[in-house]
């Protein structure tokens, strides 16, 4: 009994695992965090106007609140997404940007803050 009970602690833990975001963090540039995270920009595209990258971080199935109040929290006034999905070649695992599906929430994605000039 103690085993079925151990087991079934583990894969609710690791299923609790899957439908949270995984968060790796590189930090660029030191900013105050910004307390209105709503009006930080979700794009698609690198701006044309001048910009920093303050911060890069990775996630997986975030809504675009989580991406805007992390964003927020190195002082960012917009957050671009960069969405990927694997494949598989013949040699190896590849990613490749999936830019045809525009932002998507359940995908992995490499979101780059900025911060305007």
């Amino acid at each position: 009994m103690n085993k079925s009970i151990l087991a079934i602690l583990a894969l609710s833990g690791f299923l609790a695992g899957c439908a949270t975001p995984a968060h790796s963090v590189r930090v660029f540039e030191d900013y105050p965090p910004r307390s209105d995270f709503a009006n930080v920009e979700v794009i698609r595209s690198l701006p044309e106007r001048e910009y920093i990258v303050v911060a890069e971080f990775e996630t997986r199935g975030s809504s675009l609140n989580t991406l805007r109040k992390q964003a927020a929290k190195y002082g960012a006034d917009a957050v671009f997404v960069a969405n990927y999905s694997n494949y598989f070649s013949e040699t190896s695992v590849e990613l490749r940007n999936n830019s045809k599906s525009g932002i998507s929430l359940g995908s992995e994605s490499l979101c780059t803050a900025i911060k305007y000039r």
